[in-house]
């Protein structure tokens, strides 16, 4: 459709119930139809004007909804940021600590390598030192054990068998009993 001629719109306020205004608009000049005169609408019936204002109480109470719930979401937004401003704090700090037991945890790995190797060592000296020990040992078989559990002497044990199973005066250094008491 096309408009020819002037096209203006007068707009007048028509009161309702005395709570809202309602524009009613009225078109002067040529109306929508080209051929015809100046078509000037009649005011809106009454149902229309109701139906307006119960439009405009419906957009409003919607309007007010809306800025509840908007209002509600940018709380709830503020909400969720400050609790991940904590949580992004909690998460760097145990990150911070945790580095420090990480190479705690590789200082005393280096260091229990270290005892390893020098358990290892001193085992192998311990068994260098008891076979040098032992190259001049000589044991003796099938000694009774002492009665009732009494302490025995094995020093004194083995000089008695030497002098006199063997008529040797020799003086022994150490003895022990190997094997069960």
């Amino acid at each position: 459709m096309s408009y020819k001629g002037d096209k203006s719109v007068n707009k007048s306020m028509i009161e309702t119930s005395g709570r809202f205004n309602v524009l009613n608009d009225e078109l002067e000049g040529d109306a929508a139809d080209s051929t015809g005169p100046a078509n000037h609408a009649p005011p809106l019936p009454l149902a229309l004007l109701q139906l307006t204002v119960h439009l405009k109480v419906a957009t409003d109470n919607f309007e007010k909804i809306m800025e509840k719930a908007v209002k509600s979401m940018l709380d709830s937004s503020r909400e969720v940021q400050k609790t991940l401003e904590f949580e992004s704090h909690r998460i760097t700090e145990f990150e911070r600590k945790n580095l420090d037991p990480e190479k705690h945890l590789e200082r005393l790995e280096k260091a229990n390598q270290e005892l390893e190797k020098r358990a290892a060592s001193q085992d192998v000296e311990a068994n260098l030192a008891e076979r040098v020990a032992e190259k001049d040992n000589f044991p003796v078989v099938g000694l009774n054990e002492a009665e009732n559990g009494k302490d025995e002497d094995c020093i004194k044990t083995v000089e008695d068998i030497l002098s006199s199973k063997f008529r040797l005066k020799i003086k022994v250094e150490s003895a022990r009993r190997v094997g069960r008491k």
